[in-house]
């Protein structure tokens, strides 16, 4: 049985950097993933369209969060064909990023036709898919940490894709009594 003493110092060693460390970079990151394509996937799509009827934006959120769950599937499915490195899901990062201010730009000057979002909603799930599904297999493949820490890194992942969830809500309420009120007016 481990003492309170034992734990207290596994804490402060995992504070401290550890092996939390070598993932801190992966784990930001996957938050920042988790950022962006909820504020795409929940938020924005939801004014994409509010130049349509009614029945018409209702009915493509729906087929968006289908196309977003399409691409999550696939590429969560894909972690046998194709693994990303550091460099990798940097670039996943980015791209999801830059995904972030096109649909902005999407939402506020209706860039694209309808078809091309669905496309596009799909490429954002398989990114955000890659991401999380390259960090589990990173750190449950990474044989320099025990069975025990990798259930910790596992934890501490999930509080980060929670963060992200939780600060994309607290943007898209932000954003819809602002920049988008006006889109979120004539969404209603």
């Amino acid at each position: 049985m481990v003492g309170l003493k034992e734990e207290i110092e596994f804490f402060f060693f995992f504070l401290g950097g550890g092996i939390v460390f070598s993932f801190s970079h992966f784990q930001f990151a996957l938050a920042l993933v988790y950022f962006f394509e909820y504020v795409v996937s929940v938020g924005l799509a939801q004014i994409a369209n509010v130049h349509e009827s009614d029945s018409v934006q209702n009915r493509d959120y729906v087929v968006l969060a289908l196309c977003y769950q399409a691409g999550v599937f696939i590429s969560r499915s894909s972690i046998s064909l194709v693994q990303f490195d550091q460099i990798g899901m940097a670039c996943l990062t980015s791209l999801q990023g830059i995904n972030f201010v096109l649909w902005h730009f999407h939402c506020e000057y209706n860039w694209f036709p309808q078809w091309l979002q669905f496309v596009w909603m799909i490429y954002v799930g398989l990114l955000g898919g890659a991401m999380y599904v390259n960090v589990v297999y990173s750190i449950l493949s990474d044989t320099k940490i025990t069975k025990k820490d990798k259930e910790l890194c596992m934890n501490i992942m999930s509080i980060w894709v929670n963060f992200g969830i939780i600060m994309s809500s607290a943007y898209e309420i932000v954003i819809d009594n602002t920049f988008f009120a006006h889109l979120v007016q004539s969404s209603s």
